[in-house]
């Protein structure tokens, strides 16, 4: 696993204007060499103007 801190940038208004008009949100976490993982399905919650927290669905 890389040493490298997770790069990261604030949504933008459109990107969050897209998932408030969605239930569910199909993600997928890559591996070390790049390769993704097995797309997992998460509800969400907008919280405040720009924050997104996201929820595992078990």
């Amino acid at each position: 696993m890389s040493a490298d801190p997770l790069q990261t940038r604030p949504w933008t208004e459109e990107e969050l204007a897209q998932l408030d008009r969605t239930e569910l949100i199909r993600v997928a976490g890559a591996r070390a060499d790049g390769t993704l993982r097995p797309f997992v399905l998460v509800g969400h919650v907008r919280v405040g103007e720009a924050t997104l927290r996201v929820v595992p669905l078990a």
